[in-house]
Protein backbone atom coordinates (compact mmCIF):
# COMPACT_ATOMS: atom_id res chain seq x y z
CA UNK A 1 0.00 0.00 0.00
CA UNK A 2 2.98 2.54 0.74
CA UNK A 3 2.05 5.75 0.73
CA UNK A 4 -1.68 4.92 1.10
CA UNK A 5 -1.73 2.45 4.24
CA UNK A 6 -3.29 5.29 6.34
CA UNK A 7 -6.41 5.82 3.19
CA UNK A 8 -9.98 4.89 4.83
CA UNK A 9 -11.04 1.45 4.00
CA UNK A 10 -14.10 1.32 1.74
CA UNK A 11 -17.64 0.22 3.61
CA UNK A 12 -20.90 -0.03 2.02
CA UNK A 13 -23.37 2.92 1.73
CA UNK A 14 -25.55 0.84 4.53
CA UNK A 15 -22.84 0.19 6.97
CA UNK A 16 -21.70 3.81 6.89
CA UNK A 17 -23.61 5.00 9.13
CA UNK A 18 -23.00 6.89 12.86
CA UNK A 19 -23.71 4.94 15.52
CA UNK A 20 -23.01 1.43 14.17
CA UNK A 21 -19.33 1.45 15.54
CA UNK A 22 -18.61 4.92 16.66
CA UNK A 23 -17.73 8.11 15.53
CA UNK A 24 -16.78 7.68 11.57
CA UNK A 25 -12.93 8.65 11.27
CA UNK A 26 -12.64 8.05 8.04
CA UNK A 27 -13.41 11.81 6.87
CA UNK A 28 -9.97 13.08 8.50
CA UNK A 29 -7.91 10.48 6.68
CA UNK A 30 -9.66 11.25 3.43
CA UNK A 31 -9.75 15.28 3.94
CA UNK A 32 -5.48 14.73 4.45
CA UNK A 33 -5.38 12.68 1.32
CA UNK A 34 -6.91 15.48 -0.97
CA UNK A 35 -4.72 18.07 0.85
CA UNK A 36 -1.74 15.86 0.50
CA UNK A 37 -2.23 15.80 -3.48
CA UNK A 38 -2.57 19.69 -3.32
CA UNK A 39 -6.42 19.99 -3.91
CA UNK A 40 -7.73 22.37 -1.80
CA UNK A 41 -11.15 21.73 0.36
CA UNK A 42 -12.72 23.73 2.91
CA UNK A 43 -15.01 22.79 5.85
CA UNK A 44 -19.16 22.53 5.78
CA UNK A 45 -21.04 22.35 9.34
CA UNK A 46 -21.37 18.96 11.08
CA UNK A 47 -23.38 16.68 9.40
CA UNK A 48 -24.62 19.24 6.57
CA UNK A 49 -23.75 20.46 3.12
CA UNK A 50 -23.63 24.18 4.18
CA UNK A 51 -20.20 26.06 4.14
CA UNK A 52 -19.17 27.74 7.05
CA UNK A 53 -16.18 29.78 4.83
CA UNK A 54 -16.98 32.75 3.20
CA UNK A 55 -16.61 33.00 -0.61
CA UNK A 56 -15.31 29.44 -0.93
CA UNK A 57 -15.48 30.02 -4.59
CA UNK A 58 -11.85 31.27 -4.55
CA UNK A 59 -10.80 27.47 -3.62
CA UNK A 60 -11.76 26.73 -7.10
CA UNK A 61 -8.57 28.41 -8.59
CA UNK A 62 -6.30 29.48 -5.35
CA UNK A 63 -4.65 26.98 -3.26
CA UNK A 64 -5.40 26.50 0.44
CA UNK A 65 -2.56 28.35 2.99
CA UNK A 66 -0.36 26.33 4.97
CA UNK A 67 -2.28 28.08 7.71
CA UNK A 68 -5.74 27.50 6.37
CA UNK A 69 -4.57 23.65 5.82
CA UNK A 70 -4.06 23.24 9.54
CA UNK A 71 -7.19 25.02 10.60
CA UNK A 72 -9.63 22.92 8.18
CA UNK A 73 -8.19 19.53 8.55
CA UNK A 74 -8.41 20.41 12.44
CA UNK A 75 -12.14 21.05 11.92
CA UNK A 76 -12.40 17.92 10.13
CA UNK A 77 -11.11 16.24 12.91
CA UNK A 78 -13.21 17.92 15.21
CA UNK A 79 -16.44 16.70 13.64
CA UNK A 80 -16.76 18.96 10.80
CA UNK A 81 -17.71 17.66 7.20
CA UNK A 82 -15.58 19.20 3.98
CA UNK A 83 -16.19 19.75 0.60
CA UNK A 84 -14.16 19.22 -2.70
CA UNK A 85 -14.19 22.43 -5.55
CA UNK A 86 -14.03 21.93 -8.56
CA UNK A 87 -12.30 23.42 -11.31
CA UNK A 88 -8.62 23.17 -9.19
CA UNK A 89 -6.19 21.45 -10.69
CA UNK A 90 -8.76 20.28 -14.06
CA UNK A 91 -11.21 18.80 -11.58
CA UNK A 92 -14.60 17.99 -12.39
CA UNK A 93 -16.79 15.32 -10.84
CA UNK A 94 -19.60 13.66 -12.56
CA UNK A 95 -22.42 13.82 -9.88
CA UNK A 96 -24.91 10.88 -10.61
CA UNK A 97 -28.27 10.87 -8.77
CA UNK A 98 -28.66 6.89 -9.33
CA UNK A 99 -26.23 4.54 -9.29
CA UNK A 100 -28.59 2.03 -10.67
CA UNK A 101 -29.56 3.70 -13.21
CA UNK A 102 -25.81 3.96 -13.93
CA UNK A 103 -25.23 0.37 -13.75
CA UNK A 104 -27.93 0.13 -16.43
CA UNK A 105 -26.66 2.64 -18.38
CA UNK A 106 -22.89 1.60 -19.00
CA UNK A 107 -23.01 -2.11 -17.40
CA UNK A 108 -21.83 -2.89 -14.22
CA UNK A 109 -18.97 -4.36 -15.61
CA UNK A 110 -18.01 -0.79 -17.26
CA UNK A 111 -18.61 0.76 -13.71
CA UNK A 112 -16.41 -0.61 -12.21
CA UNK A 113 -13.57 -0.39 -15.05
CA UNK A 114 -14.06 3.01 -14.90
CA UNK A 115 -14.02 3.48 -10.84
CA UNK A 116 -10.79 1.42 -11.01
CA UNK A 117 -9.03 4.15 -12.91
CA UNK A 118 -10.34 6.94 -10.75
CA UNK A 119 -12.01 7.71 -7.52
CA UNK A 120 -15.98 6.99 -7.79
CA UNK A 121 -17.46 7.45 -4.40
CA UNK A 122 -21.40 6.67 -3.25
CA UNK A 123 -23.60 9.43 -2.12
CA UNK A 124 -25.24 9.65 0.36
CA UNK A 125 -28.59 9.40 -1.87
CA UNK A 126 -28.04 6.42 -3.64
CA UNK A 127 -26.18 8.25 -6.66
CA UNK A 128 -22.15 8.05 -7.24
CA UNK A 129 -19.43 11.23 -7.93
CA UNK A 130 -16.93 10.49 -10.09
CA UNK A 131 -13.62 12.60 -9.82
CA UNK A 132 -11.58 13.15 -13.09
CA UNK A 133 -9.28 15.76 -14.06
CA UNK A 134 -8.69 17.15 -17.47
CA UNK A 135 -7.53 19.60 -19.62
CA UNK A 136 -10.16 20.77 -20.86
CA UNK A 137 -13.05 21.49 -19.15
CA UNK A 138 -16.23 23.83 -18.76
CA UNK A 139 -15.91 27.39 -16.81
CA UNK A 140 -18.36 27.00 -14.98
CA UNK A 141 -20.80 23.67 -13.69
CA UNK A 142 -23.63 21.83 -16.24
CA UNK A 143 -26.78 21.24 -14.13
CA UNK A 144 -27.81 19.23 -15.53
CA UNK A 145 -25.48 17.51 -17.90
CA UNK A 146 -27.67 14.30 -18.53
CA UNK A 147 -31.51 14.43 -18.79
CA UNK A 148 -33.86 12.02 -19.19
CA UNK A 149 -37.46 12.62 -19.50
CA UNK A 150 -36.56 16.43 -19.43
CA UNK A 151 -35.18 15.69 -16.04
CA UNK A 152 -32.04 16.28 -14.72
CA UNK A 153 -29.97 13.06 -13.60
CA UNK A 154 -26.65 13.75 -13.42
CA UNK A 155 -24.83 17.43 -13.28
CA UNK A 156 -21.03 18.12 -13.67
CA UNK A 157 -19.27 20.38 -10.89
CA UNK A 158 -16.35 22.52 -12.06
CA UNK A 159 -16.07 26.46 -10.90
CA UNK A 160 -17.49 27.57 -8.07
CA UNK A 161 -19.14 24.43 -7.40
CA UNK A 162 -18.58 21.52 -4.88
CA UNK A 163 -19.42 18.03 -3.95
CA UNK A 164 -19.04 16.95 -0.53
CA UNK A 165 -16.16 14.85 0.17
CA UNK A 166 -16.19 11.21 0.68
CA UNK A 167 -16.05 10.24 4.52
CA UNK A 168 -18.39 13.28 5.64
CA UNK A 169 -22.11 12.40 6.89
CA UNK A 170 -25.40 13.55 6.35
CA UNK A 171 -28.36 13.94 9.17
CA UNK A 172 -31.00 13.93 7.09
CA UNK A 173 -33.20 15.37 9.28
CA UNK A 174 -31.56 18.49 8.14
CA UNK A 175 -32.06 17.10 4.30
CA UNK A 176 -33.38 19.60 2.64
CA UNK A 177 -33.14 17.98 -0.82
CA UNK A 178 -36.66 17.22 -2.20
CA UNK A 179 -35.05 13.80 -3.54
CA UNK A 180 -34.00 12.90 -0.06
CA UNK A 181 -35.74 9.58 0.54
CA UNK A 182 -34.97 9.99 3.94
CA UNK A 183 -35.65 13.84 4.89
CA UNK A 184 -36.66 14.53 8.41
CA UNK A 185 -35.76 11.12 9.84
CA UNK A 186 -32.74 11.09 12.94
CA UNK A 187 -30.72 9.07 10.39
CA UNK A 188 -26.95 9.33 9.56
CA UNK A 189 -25.45 7.96 6.44
CA UNK A 190 -21.71 8.87 4.56
CA UNK A 191 -20.20 9.72 1.43
CA UNK A 192 -18.30 6.00 0.57
CA UNK A 193 -15.73 5.49 -1.16
CA UNK A 194 -17.06 3.06 -4.55
CA UNK A 195 -13.80 0.21 -4.39
CA UNK A 196 -10.36 0.76 -2.97
CA UNK A 197 -9.03 2.70 -5.82
CA UNK A 198 -6.77 5.46 -4.44
CA UNK A 199 -6.13 7.82 -7.75
CA UNK A 200 -7.97 10.50 -9.79
CA UNK A 201 -7.46 9.48 -13.21
CA UNK A 202 -7.30 11.97 -16.12
CA UNK A 203 -9.73 12.14 -19.04
CA UNK A 204 -10.41 13.48 -22.58
CA UNK A 205 -13.61 15.29 -20.63
CA UNK A 206 -15.44 16.16 -24.04
CA UNK A 207 -15.01 12.33 -25.39
CA UNK A 208 -16.20 11.11 -22.03
CA UNK A 209 -19.39 13.23 -22.31
CA UNK A 210 -20.26 11.62 -25.67
CA UNK A 211 -19.36 8.55 -25.17
CA UNK A 212 -21.88 8.47 -22.19
CA UNK A 213 -24.15 10.48 -24.69
CA UNK A 214 -24.34 7.42 -27.11
CA UNK A 215 -24.41 5.04 -24.31
CA UNK A 216 -27.72 6.70 -22.86
CA UNK A 217 -29.49 6.71 -25.91
CA UNK A 218 -30.93 3.85 -25.74
CA UNK A 219 -32.53 4.06 -22.24
CA UNK A 220 -33.76 7.74 -23.55
CA UNK A 221 -30.84 9.41 -21.90
CA UNK A 222 -29.36 12.50 -23.79
CA UNK A 223 -27.11 15.62 -22.90
CA UNK A 224 -28.23 18.55 -21.66
CA UNK A 225 -28.60 21.67 -24.08
CA UNK A 226 -26.08 23.45 -22.60
CA UNK A 227 -23.64 20.60 -22.56
CA UNK A 228 -24.16 20.22 -26.55
CA UNK A 229 -23.61 23.81 -26.98
CA UNK A 230 -20.02 23.20 -25.08
CA UNK A 231 -19.39 20.34 -26.91
CA UNK A 232 -20.23 20.83 -30.34
CA UNK A 233 -21.03 24.85 -30.93
CA UNK A 234 -24.63 26.29 -30.93
CA UNK A 235 -24.43 25.91 -34.39
CA UNK A 236 -24.35 22.19 -34.41
CA UNK A 237 -26.98 22.52 -31.81
CA UNK A 238 -29.25 24.40 -34.38
CA UNK A 239 -28.40 21.52 -36.86
CA UNK A 240 -29.43 19.18 -34.34
CA UNK A 241 -32.47 20.33 -33.59
CA UNK A 242 -33.33 20.60 -37.06
CA UNK A 243 -32.67 17.07 -37.78
CA UNK A 244 -34.51 15.82 -34.79
CA UNK A 245 -37.81 17.99 -35.94
CA UNK A 246 -37.49 16.76 -39.29
CA UNK A 247 -37.37 12.97 -38.05
CA UNK A 248 -40.61 13.79 -36.07
CA UNK A 249 -42.08 15.48 -39.61
CA UNK A 250 -41.08 12.77 -41.19
CA UNK A 251 -42.34 9.63 -39.30
CA UNK A 252 -45.83 11.71 -38.67
CA UNK A 253 -46.57 12.19 -42.75
CA UNK A 254 -45.55 8.51 -43.45
CA UNK A 255 -48.19 7.43 -41.00
CA UNK A 256 -50.65 9.63 -43.18
CA UNK A 257 -49.10 7.71 -46.42
CA UNK A 258 -52.12 5.94 -49.00
CA UNK A 259 -49.65 3.39 -48.44
CA UNK A 260 -49.49 2.61 -52.57
CA UNK A 261 -46.60 1.93 -54.45
CA UNK A 262 -45.12 4.50 -56.50
CA UNK A 263 -45.58 3.20 -60.06
CA UNK A 264 -49.40 2.46 -58.77
CA UNK A 265 -49.32 6.36 -57.71
CA UNK A 266 -48.06 7.32 -61.13
CA UNK A 267 -51.00 5.17 -63.12
CA UNK A 268 -53.38 6.78 -60.84
CA UNK A 269 -52.00 10.67 -61.45
CA UNK A 270 -51.85 10.15 -65.53
CA UNK A 271 -54.84 9.90 -65.50
CA UNK A 272 -55.46 13.14 -64.17
CA UNK A 273 -55.62 16.25 -66.32
CA UNK A 274 -53.37 18.43 -64.36
CA UNK A 275 -50.60 19.50 -67.17
CA UNK A 276 -47.46 20.02 -64.35
CA UNK A 277 -48.43 16.82 -63.32
CA UNK A 278 -48.68 14.93 -66.27
CA UNK A 279 -45.84 16.17 -67.85
CA UNK A 280 -43.43 15.77 -65.33
CA UNK A 281 -44.89 12.67 -63.34
CA UNK A 282 -45.78 11.15 -66.24
CA UNK A 283 -43.49 11.94 -69.19
CA UNK A 284 -40.43 12.39 -67.43
CA UNK A 285 -39.57 16.12 -68.23
CA UNK A 286 -38.10 18.23 -66.39
CA UNK A 287 -38.47 21.69 -65.20
CA UNK A 288 -36.02 23.45 -67.21
CA UNK A 289 -38.01 21.73 -70.36
CA UNK A 290 -41.42 23.23 -69.67
CA UNK A 291 -39.89 26.25 -68.29
CA UNK A 292 -40.89 26.38 -64.60
CA UNK A 293 -38.99 27.84 -61.23
CA UNK A 294 -37.45 24.84 -60.22
CA UNK A 295 -38.74 26.52 -56.41
CA UNK A 296 -42.30 26.91 -57.45
CA UNK A 297 -42.12 23.51 -59.68
CA UNK A 298 -41.48 22.04 -56.58
CA UNK A 299 -44.42 23.84 -54.17
CA UNK A 300 -46.87 23.08 -56.83
CA UNK A 301 -46.13 19.25 -56.89
CA UNK A 302 -45.43 18.33 -53.63
CA UNK A 303 -48.97 20.41 -52.36
CA UNK A 304 -50.65 18.28 -55.09
CA UNK A 305 -49.08 14.95 -53.94
CA UNK A 306 -50.25 15.37 -50.42
CA UNK A 307 -53.70 16.22 -51.98
CA UNK A 308 -53.33 12.95 -53.16
CA UNK A 309 -52.76 10.85 -50.41
CA UNK A 310 -48.59 10.82 -50.74
CA UNK A 311 -47.29 12.30 -47.66
CA UNK A 312 -44.25 9.96 -47.75
CA UNK A 313 -41.15 12.06 -48.16
CA UNK A 314 -39.29 9.30 -49.78
CA UNK A 315 -42.12 8.64 -52.26
CA UNK A 316 -42.22 12.28 -53.26
CA UNK A 317 -38.68 12.41 -53.70
CA UNK A 318 -38.64 10.09 -56.24
CA UNK A 319 -41.75 11.30 -58.04
CA UNK A 320 -40.14 14.84 -58.68
CA UNK A 321 -38.15 15.35 -61.51
CA UNK A 322 -34.42 15.40 -61.78
CA UNK A 323 -33.75 19.16 -61.57
CA UNK A 324 -35.96 19.55 -58.30
CA UNK A 325 -34.48 21.98 -55.86
CA UNK A 326 -35.63 19.20 -53.10
CA UNK A 327 -33.62 16.83 -54.41
CA UNK A 328 -29.93 19.05 -54.20
CA UNK A 329 -30.00 19.06 -50.44
CA UNK A 330 -30.11 16.65 -47.85
CA UNK A 331 -33.01 16.44 -46.51
CA UNK A 332 -34.43 18.79 -49.05
CA UNK A 333 -38.01 17.42 -49.55
CA UNK A 334 -38.54 16.99 -45.47
CA UNK A 335 -37.40 20.98 -45.32
CA UNK A 336 -40.01 22.27 -48.68
CA UNK A 337 -43.04 19.86 -46.69
CA UNK A 338 -42.01 21.33 -43.77
CA UNK A 339 -42.16 24.93 -45.27
CA UNK A 340 -45.03 23.82 -46.62
CA UNK A 341 -46.88 22.62 -43.14
CA UNK A 342 -46.22 25.95 -41.96
CA UNK A 343 -47.50 27.55 -44.41
CA UNK A 344 -50.54 26.03 -45.84
CA UNK A 345 -51.59 24.25 -42.51
CA UNK A 346 -55.75 24.40 -42.60
CA UNK A 347 -55.58 24.06 -46.33
CA UNK A 348 -54.77 20.75 -46.60
CA UNK A 349 -57.51 17.72 -45.60
CA UNK A 350 -57.77 16.90 -42.47
CA UNK A 351 -56.40 13.97 -42.19
CA UNK A 352 -52.96 15.15 -43.87
CA UNK A 353 -51.42 16.05 -40.80
CA UNK A 354 -51.75 15.24 -36.95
Amino acid sequence: MGEYAECPQTVSAVSAVRGWGGVDKSAPMWAKWFVDRGFAIFPLAPETKKAVVKEWQRYSTTPLSDEEKTKYLKMVEEGYNYAVPGGQKGLVILDFEDKEILKTWLGETALNELCSKTLCVDTVHGGVHVYVTADEMPDHKFNPVFVKENKGIADLQSFNSYVVGPGSCIKHEFCESGKCALKGQDIVTCYTPYNNNKEIGKVDLKGLLEFLGEKGKKLGIGLSASVKAWLFGEKSIEGAKESEDLGKLKKELTKYDSGKSTEKIKEELCKDKDKLVREVVCQGRTYADIGIDRSRGDWRLIVYLMRHGVTDPDKILKLLPVDSKAKKTKNGALRSISRIHSEKRGQLPKNTYS
